[in-house]
């Protein structure tokens, strides 16, 4: 719910920035800060946890989250909003980590990780698929203030099934004064800080603003700092020794670098359908409520899958069926709409299915319960990373593609072709029958608009050619990881213990 609720409030930030009266670029900050919030907190809540229970935390951000967005339903001006979503990021951030720590702490290693976890990424999956239609349907009824009235909604019953679900534990405030707080503020300011410089990126022009460039070198410099800090630590925040096994490093490593296979629905096709189409969140459900049934569906296949097959298997597979979900869209044009896409949402969604249980498998292999506060705070720090770093990347491509096609076609048209002679005319002609005033300046601008939209047509193009042919190579880097399967035993060790 915390993770749908995320996604709510992207399809709902341009209704949000009209109610509070501000421009797209300024409310771009909304979610910056939220994700912020997040990255502030995510550290904090294994450590939390140990020191004053899982209850404790628990309760705490589900009251915080309902008073924040609660009072997010009453702010009237834009810096208002912006601290209510740093604090909203703080508090929601906490859930998942929380529902990773639980899933880690209460099953041994092995199956039952395996199995808490799959569900949980399959509920999170679930949630992408109906966060369209749910923006659409809260503001309609509720205008801009719908998602933050359901967080409300949802919390409070999460904050009831908490008091009656978690036992009450004793606290040892002594974890906390023994905690490597340095280590935890350099990692925090150094992931901060890249967040901001992809957030905020492309919509500055990248290096030609100080705030990006002093964010980029700031963030690197503090990560480098957090390195040198969990070395020295006699207690470390985080257990760097998990990094150097393969299995969880490369895991880690495919969830940072692969996060952008999922922008293909969460953002690469919402914003081909929001410029070209002018399609409102309630129009773009058609095409990712698909993504709900073939959820519940192949889940558990791939769960089977993986428990039968070489999990390597099965990770390629998800990754070839992200790389055909972008492929078959490489051929779209200015008509397509939400039917065209409908396809790809299939692949897509069987896709993230297979590489998320694969993906899973490798991240717990040999974890004990004791790595469970590393290993939730990694995978969820590295999910927030990718998914900025992603958005980045696809929204950079799609602008520099845009101008060099914008340019290319405009080099090709000259006053004197026919063509060009042609398409002006009519549209001259169209709007001087319907009256309207210097038809050939409008005719002008209407041909310029229909230029830039197959500019953008082409540019997205490129990025669903570009998404394919990386995740085609990705597909095939599986196979450097190491065979996680049980070993049968052999002869020898069968006679030594008849009974195992």
């Amino acid at each position: 719910m915390a993770i749908l609720s995320g996604q709510i409030s992207g399809f709902a930030q341009a209704d949000l920035a009209g109610g509070l009266g501000v421009s797209a670029d300024a409310a771009s900050w909304f979610s910056t800060l939220y994700q912020i919030g997040q990255i502030i907190v995510i550290p904090l809540v294994a450590i939390s946890t140990l020191a004053l229970s899982a209850r404790t935390v628990a309760m705490s951000a589900g009251v915080g989250f309902a008073f924040t967005s609660a009072l997010a339903v009453s702010a009237v001006t834009y810096e208002q909003m912006l601290l209510l979503r740093l604090l909203q990021g703080f508090f929601g951030g906490a859930f998942p980590v929380l529902t990773m720590l639980l899933v880690m702490r209460s099953f041994p290693p092995g199956e039952g990780q395996r199995e808490g976890l799959a569900v949980f990424a399959m509920a999170v999956s679930v949630s992408l698929g109906c966060a369209a239609l749910a923006a659409d349907f809260l503001t309609f009824h509720l205008s801009h203030d719908g998602p933050f009235v359901f967080q409300v909604g949802w919390t409070v019953f999460y904050i009831f099934l908490v008091a009656m679900a978690f036992p009450r534990q004793q606290s040892n405030l002594v974890i906390l004064r023994m905690a490597d707080w340095r280590s935890y503020f350099l990692l925090v300011v150094g992931f901060c800080c890249l967040v901001i410089a992809l957030t905020q990126g492309e919509r500055l022009f990248w290096f030609e603003s100080a705030t990006v460039m002093f964010s980029t070198l700031f963030g690197i410099g503090f990560l480098g700092a957090t390195l040198v800090s969990l070395t020295r630590a006699e207690r470390p925040f985080i257990d760097l020794s998990l990094i150097g096994r393969i299995t969880f490093g490369w895991a880690m490593l495919m969830a940072l670098t692969v996060r952008f296979a999922l922008l293909v629905v969460a953002f690469v096709v919402p914003q081909y359908l929001i410029r070209l189409q002018g399609f409102r969140a309630g129009e773009i459900a058609e095409v990712t409520l698909w993504l709900v049934p073939v959820h519940l569906l192949a889940f558990p296949a791939a769960y089977f899958a993986v428990r039968l097959l070489d999990p390597r298997l099965t990770l390629m597979i998800g990754l070839l069926l992200f790389a055909a979900a972008a492929a078959i869209n490489v051929d779209l044009n200015p008509l397509w709409a939400a039917e065209q896409f409908r396809t790809s949402m299939v692949f897509l969604g069987t896709g993230q299915a297979f590489f998320m249980v694969s993906l899973l498998a490798f991240a717990v292999h040999g974890l004990r319960p004791e790595n469970g506060a590393t290993a939730g705070t990694l995978f969820n720090m590295t999910r927030i990373l990718g998914q900025a770093l992603g958005t980045a990347m696809i929204a950079t491509l799609v602008t520099e593609r845009e101008k060099f096609h914008s340019n290319q076609i405009v080099e090709h048209l000259t006053a004197s072709d026919g063509i060009f002679q042609n398409r002006l005319a009519a549209l001259a002609n169209g709007y001087a029958s319907v009256g309207l005033p210097e038809p050939q300046l409008s005719g002008l601008n209407a041909l310029r608009g229909q230029i830039a939209n197959q500019a953008y047509v082409l540019a997205y193009m490129d990025a669903f050619v570009v998404l394919a042919v990386l995740l085609s190579a990705a597909a095939f880097l599986v196979w450097m990881l190491p065979d996680i399967r049980p070993r049968p035993k052999s002869q020898s060790e069968l006679l030594e213990n008849p009974n195992g």
